[in-house]
């Protein structure tokens, strides 16, 4: 299991247990996580900002979350 930049493609390896979950980590400091339900069939989403102030997070964290779920809506819905 490599962490991989996407930027400049440097791979370097991971030293953490295996799971079944994708963890993206922008340049900015925040995260998303993506991971099937255990209980249910369906995947889940996670997010993390960071920012000054809770107004600014709350901010980031919509941008964040409204971005990362067009691109699903979109994979999703062409997909046929």
């Amino acid at each position: 299991c490599n962490d991989i930049s996407v930027s400049s493609g440097d791979k370097r390896p991971l030293e953490l247990p295996n799971a079944d979950v994708i963890k993206f980590i922008l340049a900015d400091g925040s995260w998303f996580e993506i991971r099937p339900s255990r209980t249910e069939t369906k995947i889940k989403f996670y997010f993390g900002v960071k920012a000054k102030t809770k107004t600014q997070s709350d901010e980031l964290l919509l941008a964040l979350k409204d971005a990362v779920m067009a691109v699903v809506e979109r994979v999703t819905t062409n997909t046929k």
